[in-house]
């Protein structure tokens, strides 16, 4: 009687190891759903009440005048996290269905990548705008530009990963270029 003979596994083919993308781009848009869930919440829970979702209501002691209750800025910050998760589950999807090295992942790499720098500016400027005309709806002075740079709250890490990301896009439709040529000439 012999031995049974053990059977090596097959090397795993390109498109068996994309089929890891399939996964990441349901996880992706699982997340992005979830995330556009909750910013709905939140904003519904900001526009009928004070705080946010986890935040309880503010109760005002008796005789007080006013009650403030100031939570982080939420539409330019939630607007610039849906819009990157969008983004990222169209290139998860992309990616999974025609290739990581393809024109249009590149493309959308690099939207990713100024959606990053372009739209992490804009939202710092409006929360910015934001904290200083709720400063000036406060105090009984005049609020001028003088407060702007107290407001401004640039995110570095944001531009840095944006500003790499449009340079990787770049790296990706050069060899995009050359993977079609290659595919041409074989």
């Amino acid at each position: 009687m012999s031995a049974p003979t053990l059977k090596l596994p097959k090397p795993r083919g390109r498109l068996q190891r994309l089929a890891t993308l399939d996964r990441l781009a349901t996880v992706l848009t699982w997340v992005f759903w979830l995330a556009v869930v909750v910013t709905a919440i939140q904003l519904l829970l900001a526009l009928t009440r004070s705080g946010g979702l986890a935040n309880p209501v503010p109760k005002s002691q008796p005789y007080s005048k006013a009650c403030l209750a100031s939570g982080p800025a939420l539409l330019p910050l939630d607007l610039l996290r849906l819009g990157a998760l969008y983004l990222a589950m169209r290139l998860a999807r992309t990616a999974a269905r025609d290739g990581v090295y393809t024109d249009r992942a590149a493309w959308l790499v690099l939207m990713l990548g100024w959606w990053l720098l372009a739209g992490g500016l804009v939202a710092t400027v409006a929360e910015a705008f934001a904290r200083v005309y709720l400063l000036s709806q406060l105090v009984t002075w005049p609020v001028d530009w003088g407060q702007w740079p107290a407001a401004w709250s640039w995110s570095w890490p944001v531009a840095l990963i944006g500003l790499g990301l449009i340079i990787f896009a770049r790296i990706m439709r050069v060899s995009a270029g050359m993977r079609a040529d290659l595919e041409g000439t074989v």
